[in-house]
């Protein structure tokens, strides 16, 4: 007899209703935040906030490493020009 994967449970009506039509849920049955705020995704927004209203030195650390990034990375609307040495 072959092994097969474990089953993922699937999101209730209700999930699907509050959470979108493509929510995930967790094995746990637990729905996995996605999107923009969610863990693993937060913005430059969230760790402002964080270090306004809760200033300890680790999420200041990380306002200003999310600052650094932000400030690193080009803007995918702007189109670069082309500079001949």
């Amino acid at each position: 007899m072959a092994l097969l994967p474990k089953r993922r449970k699937a999101p209730t009506a209700a999930q699907r209703k509050v959470f979108g039509h493509d929510c995930k849920l967790d094995d746990q049955g637990k729905v996995i935040e996605q999107g923009i705020g969610a863990p693993g995704n937060e913005s430059l927004e969230h760790y402002a906030a964080l270090a306004r209203w809760e200033p300890t030195p680790e999420n200041i650390a990380k306002y200003q490493a999310a600052t650094a990034e932000a400030h690193a990375m080009p803007d995918e609307d702007v189109e670069e020009e082309e500079v001949e040495a």
